[in-house]
């Protein structure tokens, strides 16, 4: 759900109550300018998070998605959270799964702030006061899914990762299969699926974008462990 407009309503609000000087004042790159904006977002997000589980009793996130030019503020669930970050380590995955279970959301928020290469989560508390809940929590950027695409995830019998892309008018577009076998290799399949009619060229331009994000990714952690089949 997107909630740009009414947390940039509560930032105005809160702008009006602090007597601060309005950011539009500000060189948008300076560092006063950049604090100014948080001090703003993060309590604004916060107060937006619990209304917004009052109204629906669901834990989840503030996404910040800072990846365009325009700032967009979602709020996603639980369940959303885990498909958004697909491809993150099993590590930064449970790390999700902790923040959302534990905090409180009638008082506090969990913002994540995306940009192209990480992911940040701080923890908002009811006075305001922000937690960075890990060191490691800043994190490589989820894979962007093309628009309508879904994933169903499996295991092989050799103990790899399976990851399979659904498109709801072409059906499976292809698979990815994942095998670790540290520390000497990271083995990466990439298979287009269907037929041959005259949708290939469709599941294609789907299914190549994020083989190559997924495996450019996997070059920057794994180096030369990586073999991509």
């Amino acid at each position: 759900m997107d909630v740009s407009a009414p947390i940039h309503q509560r930032m105005t609000a809160l702008e009006a109550q602090s007597g601060s000087p309005p950011l539009e004042s500000l060189d948008p790159q300076s560092s006063e300018a950049k604090i100014g904006v948080l001090k703003r977002l993060l309590p604004s997000a916060r107060l937006e998070a619990i209304a917004q589980y009052q109204a629906r009793k669901n834990r989840g996130i503030v996404l910040c998605d800072q990846r365009s030019i325009v700032l967009q503020m979602l709020i996603l669930t639980e369940a959303e959270t885990s498909k958004v970050l697909w491809m993150a380590d099993r590590e930064t995955k449970q790390l999700m799964t902790n923040l959302i279970q534990t905090y409180d959301p009638q008082k506090e928020a969990l913002v994540v702030m995306l940009t192209a290469k990480s992911v940040q989560p701080i923890w908002v508390q009811e006075t305001n006061e922000l937690r960075a809940p890990d060191p490691r929590s800043l994190v490589y950027a989820p894979i962007q899914l093309p628009s309508a695409v879904n994933f169903q995830k499996q295991r092989t019998s050799e103990g790899g990762i399976v990851y399979v892309f659904l498109h709801p008018q072409l059906g499976p577009v292809g698979r990815m299969v994942m095998i670790d076998t540290a520390p000497e290799r990271f083995e990466v399949k990439c298979e287009l699926l269907g037929k041959e009619d005259g949708f290939m060229s469709s599941r294609t331009l789907i299914f190549e974008p994020v083989t190559q994000d997924v495996v450019k990714r996997l070059e920057l952690r794994l180096k030369h462990r990586l073999v991509v089949t």
